[in-house]
């Protein structure tokens, strides 16, 4: 069985529709009851959260202030 790897040049609602449909034909596979898209985002969220973007900020804005690094 093919294991689902987060692809970030993907949208998030790509990667969920993928994830779904893997997850879906595993449970088919194993006679497990589906999850509802409710249930599926959820888990989807819990598995894969947001990655947090790092905004890198320069020193100009300390220039002739009292945050001036000397």
């Amino acid at each position: 069985m093919e294991e689902f790897k987060y692809d970030s040049e993907k949208t998030r609602m790509q990667n969920y529709r993928i994830w779904k449909e893997m997850n879906d034909d595993e449970r088919e596979i194993f006679n497990e009851k589906l999850l509802t898209p409710t249930q599926g985002a959820r888990l989807f969220v819990k598995l894969y959260p947001k990655e947090k973007t790092c905004i890198i900020v320069n020193d100009e804005w300390r220039k002739n202030t009292i945050w001036e690094r000397k």
